[in-house]
């Protein structure tokens, strides 16, 4: 019920408020031009027995207005050093639009498949491409004035089995929620593409998840969730280039093992 509350409200604050929807979480329902490419290198890190960070490097390309496709490989040091985790395909293709004076509304359908090897200790997906999964689902966006909101929604399923010393996490199924929430902080006015801007982003993030806990032969049905808070500053230049630096919290969890607050850090860059 407070998650509820909490998504309610930040959707009525948007409703009655134009930034850049480029969020730092998740897609826009939004594309790049036709015929253009662009490509990012993100980094999320965080603390264990040792620091470990995952590396993405995506690449992203427009086939036309409405289909944009993402090639992206992931890879970490979690497990004995540095490799190659997982890589795969994003796709996203635009089913509406409606476009105003400094305001628009899009929604688009999206799905993602990656393959590889299994470094995930969670029966979650709040850590991309830590382990071989396919998802899909729905994105709608809202650009209005100064302020930009959009809401991810999808169902996602492992495509490897978890092991554990005594078992495995199996048959695990989630549903992912993401409500992002952006406000342009500068320039206070446009004077050419090539101005500064500088963007604020909160985010929560929500995954349901359902699997099989196997041990000594057995299998006991499981489901827990996390719920998460991400937020950061995101700086665009020439409107080309963009870094993006978030805090990912954990706020809450009923999985068996708690997922540690990561930090996020992203370049892109668009050829234009």
């Amino acid at each position: 019920m407070k998650h509820a509350t909490i998504i309610f409200l930040v959707l009525f604050v948007a409703a009655r408020v134009h930034a850049q929807e480029l969020f730092i979480q998740t897609e826009p329902a939004s594309n790049m031009p036709a015929g253009f490419w662009g490509v990012r290198v993100s980094s999320e890190s965080w603390e264990g027995d040792h620091t470990i960070s995952r590396i993405g490097i995506e690449g992203m390309y427009g086939f036309d207005k409405s289909l944009m496709l993402h090639p992206i490989i992931f890879g970490s040091n979690q497990l004995n050093g540095f490799g190659v985790e997982t890589y795969g395909l994003y796709a996203k293709y635009r089913l509406y639009n409606d476009d105003g004076f400094k305001y628009h509304f899009r929604v688009a359908a999206f799905g993602e498949a990656l393959a590889g090897e299994q470094h995930s200790t969670y029966p979650t997906f709040s850590f991309n491409g830590s382990g071989p999964f396919a998802t899909g689902g729905l994105i709608a966006t809202l650009l209005e004035n100064r302020f930009a909101t959009s809401l991810s929604a999808g169902a996602a399923g492992a495509l490897k089995d978890i092991p554990l010393s005594n078992g495995s996490y199996s048959n695990i199924k989630g549903i992912n929620t993401i409500l992002s929430t952006g406000y342009l902080v500068y320039p206070p006015r446009y004077t050419s593409f090539s101005d500064a801007n500088i963007n604020i982003y909160a985010e929560f993030l929500d995954y349901q998840s359902w699997y099989d806990h196997v041990t000594n032969g057995a299998s006991l049905p499981k489901q827990g969730n996390e719920f998460l808070l991400s937020f950061g500053p995101q700086v665009i230049l020439n409107s080309i280039a963009r870094f993006d630096v978030a805090y990912v919290a954990l706020l809450y969890s009923s999985l068996p093992e708690r997922r540690p607050n990561t930090v996020f850090a992203r370049f892109e860059y668009n050829f234009y």
